[in-house]
């Protein structure tokens, strides 16, 4: 819904994730300078996990949505992000030692049926695809099913805020390197705008991801991803 209202004035999908992921890694950083410390202080072995983390689940995963958006339509490219379930049960299973049963199989299942349905892929206008898409889109699924796993271990070690705060860091430090910090503070937005990409910034991706990683510490990795599902409902 944010991004709807922010593509009104900035066209270029990697401008827009470059600000989102650094404005919500900022957020998130002075949050805890204020309220709690600790919660920026982690083991220096672990920053190449939390780098990797950032990497593959923030950075990748963001442009690739949005250049699934750019190859396809908004229809096709969430139908192939909702594809992400899958990838965490399947990954869980792996890497994780989560149990694959056929009630998660008919959960995935019914899940992603769902999502097809509320994004209306009866309609045949609404989709559009080819290669470029379809593999952004599901390398995209593929990023938000791995920042589950990765999450799962995170939270095991830190608190979830901490976690969020390295890989919204990282993330947004790779992002800046393609999309240089002389290009964001040359745009000239309303002030409407920058509101927008406040809202995205802080509801959609920082309140998000902080609660989603807290509610891995209580389910298995797998349930969490089915769940969160839930979104494609409130965004339709």
């Amino acid at each position: 819904i944010f991004a709807r209202m922010i593509y009104r004035q900035e066209p270029d999908p990697l401008t827009v994730v470059t600000f989102r992921a650094l404005i919500a890694f900022l957020l998130a950083f002075f949050i805890a300078v204020f309220l709690n410390p600790d919660w920026l202080r982690i083991r220096k072995k672990d920053f190449l996990f939390f780098a990797l983390y950032g990497l593959l689940s923030v950075s990748l995963c963001f442009l690739l949505f949005f250049y699934a958006i750019k190859f396809t339509t908004i229809a096709s490219a969430t139908i192939l992000l909702y594809t992400y379930p899958a990838f965490v049960v399947i990954l869980s299973r792996f890497f994780l030692g989560e149990e694959l049963n056929r009630g998660k199989i008919l959960a995935l299942l019914l899940t992603f049926l769902g999502c097809v349905l509320v994004i209306q892929v009866q309609n045949p206008s609404l989709l559009k695809l080819n290669f470029k898409g379809v593999i952004s889109g599901l390398g995209a699924g593929l990023g938000a099913g791995l920042y589950s796993v990765f999450g799962k271990k995170g939270v095991e070690r830190y608190s979830s805020f901490t976690v969020v705060i390295y890989t919204f860091g990282f993330g947004s430090f790779f992002l800046l390197l393609l999309r240089r910090a002389h290009v964001l503070v040359s745009v000239n937005y309303p002030l409407q705008t920058w509101l927008w990409i406040f809202a995205l910034a802080f509801f959609s991706t920082l309140l998000g991801y902080a609660l989603y990683t807290r509610g891995l510490r209580f389910l298995e990795a797998g349930q969490a991803g089915i769940a969160a599902t839930w979104e494609v409902v409130v965004a339709s």
